[in-house]
């Protein structure tokens, strides 16, 4: 994966082409980001940064000067742009994990390390054993899953945001995907995740999906493929994040 920022310079997401408020005026940062970079960072001019636009490009900046409630940049002309997962170029494929959700208090930090090991998309999934917090679903929810996915960016460096959609039941998710490669992660015999993505094609996207810590129903394991993970019988987001991992890891070596 293409990391954008050498030694300690640090990342923000820029705002608006307008910056100051002015259309055409100097980039600025976004506004999610500022009590961070003028509280926590304490940025001041001179200061070197990255910034990012959330699409794929990461632009080295200088910070200007530092107004009350915005900080204001220059461009000192060098730009990363990474292809967007499973296209032309990318070093990441495209992978999917469709999760019935865990906990809350589990769900943010799994949704922090899918998006650093490069998941393009979260779908959460409802199944017959999925837990009432597991069919819980709000804008304001979904509104702070995507900020951890943006902490996470910074963090990690990835130019891409993990795309995070409404909940939808198993079922439905099985019968989209177009030219979608799709897994259940199943404890019961299966052939093994490896050996499957091993014979996939590391140009098509995948979808891993991952049940309720009740498992699938028997009606269910009849929807898709299976395949399982070797090992001890794990916890959801331990089952997404390390089928997550490996589908990138080997996919990577078929390209």
């Amino acid at each position: 994966m293409v990391q954008p920022l050498p030694g300690r310079e640090r990342r923000f997401f820029l705002g608006s082409a307008g910056g100051l408020g002015s259309p055409g005026g100097p980039p600025c940062l976004a506004e999610e980001d500022l009590h961070h970079a003028l509280h926590v960072n304490r940025l001041q001019a001179g200061d070197i940064l990255w910034g990012l636009d959330g699409a794929g490009s990461a632009t080295r900046m200088r910070v200007v000067r530092v107004h009350r409630k915005a900080v204001e940049l220059e461009e000192l002309g060098e730009t990363i742009r990474s292809p967007r997962p499973g296209a032309a170029g990318a070093e990441l494929a495209w992978v999917e994990m469709g999760v019935a959700l865990p906990k809350p208090a589990k769900l943010e930090p799994m949704v922090d390390r899918l998006t650093q090991l490069g998941i393009a998309r979260l779908q959460p999934l409802i199944c017959e054993r999925t837990p009432s917090h597991g069919r819980v679903w709000a804008p304001s929810k979904q509104a702070k899953l995507e900020r951890t996915v943006r902490e996470a960016m910074k963090q990690s460096g990835r130019l891409w945001p993990m795309d995070i959609e409404a909940p939808v039941d198993l079922a439905t998710w099985c019968s989209q995907g177009g030219t979608s490669t799709r897994w259940l992660l199943d404890s019961a015999e299966a052939p093994t995740l490896v050996s499957c993505l091993q014979g996939a094609n590391p140009g098509h996207p995948i979808q891993l999906g991952v049940g309720p810590e009740g498992g699938w129903t028997p009606e269910e394991r009849l929807l898709g493929q299976r395949a399982h993970l070797r090992g001890h019988v794990l916890r959801t987001e331990t089952a997404a994040e390390l089928a997550g991992g490996l589908a990138l890891q080997v996919l990577r070596t078929l390209a």
